[in-house]
């Protein structure tokens, strides 16, 4: 990272210098004020694109069962991959899951169990698990 500033801060300076040379004839180089200005703002713009910033992360709501859900992390970026495995399953029990409210559809792997994966959006997002046991006894 120091490298590419550094880089970074070259190129502006020679911008600067090349843009504003006082006497192109004798070959003196000379730097008012506003010309170190320059230099400093095309340093900043250039750096800028390097520099990357930290991204928010939002949190997993489990209602309580996170520990329901294999991998679950507690928080994640927005626009990151979210991928959970549900693998508390019971016979006889039907589960229906909620992402944000709404109803979420989940793929089934035999050795994972269920798997819920959307994209992180930029919020906080509830997940949760609804189950009804649908064993039926016959008298």
């Amino acid at each position: 990272m120091k490298k590419v500033l550094a880089l970074g801060f070259i190129l502006a300076l020679m911008f600067a210098v090349n843009a504003e040379c006082s006497d192109e004839k004798s070959g003196k180089i000379t730097l008012s004020g506003s010309n170190i200005a320059t230099v400093t703002v095309n340093m900043a713009i250039l750096g800028s694109g390097f520099i990357k910033h930290p991204q928010k992360e939002y949190k997993l709501d489990f209602k309580g069962r996170d520990f329901s859900f294999q991998n679950a992390k507690p928080s994640y970026k927005a626009g990151e991959q979210v991928v959970l495995y549900f693998d508390m399953i019971a016979t006889d029990t039907n589960y229906t899951f909620y992402v944000d409210g709404e109803v979420f559809n989940p793929d089934y792997d035999s050795s994972k169990g269920y798997i819920i994966s959307f994209t992180m959006p930029e919020h906080d997002v509830a997940v949760e698990v609804e189950s009804r046991n649908t064993m039926v006894l016959y008298e």
